[in-house]
């Protein structure tokens, strides 16, 4: 099974999993840690790191908020050391998505598609939609 880490500036990564949560139940090897103004990088590392090391997984995925900040960037390095990837951008979608992934397949093997069903999440709903299902 592959660990997720949820990573992000203050409490988004802790709402993603409370959310997750909510709508399937509680979930194992399924993480989040909060960047908040009074850590340090350092911090931040260790608490990515100790979850890694004191986790039952073999393969981590750790997904961020956003590209090029420090929750990404501190992620980064720590999968310089450990068998996990970062995707940048969570959403819902994505991390719903993993979980029904995970079990029968590897991080390599999913990563894009991941990727891929995170942005065919992000749409508009425009007036005329709304009105077609109210229909």
């Amino acid at each position: 099974m592959i660990g997720i880490i949820i990573v992000s500036h203050s409490n988004m990564a802790n709402g993603i999993k409370d959310a997750v949560e909510m709508i399937v139940g509680e979930q194992e090897n399924l993480f989040s840690v909060g960047y908040y103004i009074e850590d340090s990088l350092e911090d931040l590392s260790n608490n990515i790191t100790n979850i890694i090391d004191n986790g039952e997984c073999d393969e981590w995925i750790i997904f961020t908020d956003m590209f090029g900040d420090t929750p990404s960037n501190v992620s980064a390095v720590v999968t310089t050391q450990k068998n996990a990837d970062v995707i940048t951008g969570v959403n819902l979608v994505m991390i719903l998505e993993i979980l029904n992934m995970r079990k029968n397949h590897n991080k390599n093997e999913i990563i894009d598609q991941i990727v891929n069903i995170g942005k065919s999440g992000i749409t508009t709903i425009t007036k005329d939609e709304i009105m077609k299902n109210i229909k």
